[in-house]
């Protein structure tokens, strides 16, 4: 509902036609290209980001629901802010990112039924790395710069405030 409710300002601030209308959906769409090229970089260390970006760019998926007003291409950039944060989290973790994650959270469940596979997946990530340790040495071969501790429990914190904040 969470796309809903932001379309209504959108319809009143541009007009009501489905021309208009669609703007917001391609608004979203574009910036899923954007922020699919900062996760890549945040990844692979600016040797593909570009590559990304213009697969992204060029998903026949991502063009069709780019002029459509549905809520996937929203929740396609709410979901790459959210791994470009966590992946910030996990290379620098600094207690104010682990309450914007809280928000992402709770934003991806309200949007979709399809945020909850964020939020797993997320939740996998760090249980995993975290018991394995095989992200911290990932993360070194890839040259990141932190020594920071990779992973903690205290990610259960914006798990469950997600999910305190869509009840």
């Amino acid at each position: 509902p969470l796309y809903t409710v932001l379309l209504g300002p959108w319809r009143n601030l541009a007009g009501g036609s489905s021309f208009t209308l669609r703007y917001f959906s391609l608004a979203f769409s574009t910036l899923t290209v954007a922020l699919s090229a900062a996760v890549a970089r945040k990844i692979l260390n600016n040797s593909g980001d570009y590559a990304v970006a213009g697969l992204a760019a060029l998903s026949p998926f991502q063009i069709y629901y780019a002029q459509e007003v549905v809520t996937y291409s929203f929740l396609g950039s709410l979901s790459l802010v959210s791994c470009w944060v966590l992946l910030r989290w996990l290379t620098n973790p600094p207690r104010r990112i682990l309450a914007l994650q809280s928000v992402l959270y709770g934003l991806l469940l309200y949007t979709h039924a399809a945020g909850l596979l964020v939020l797993s997946t997320h939740v996998a990530i760090v249980v995993t790395s975290h018991a394995l340790g095989w992200l911290k040495v990932w993360m070194r071969r890839c040259r990141f710069e932190s020594d920071a501790p990779l992973v903690s429990w205290a990610w259960v914190l914006p798990i469950s405030c997600g999910g305190a904040l869509f009840l």
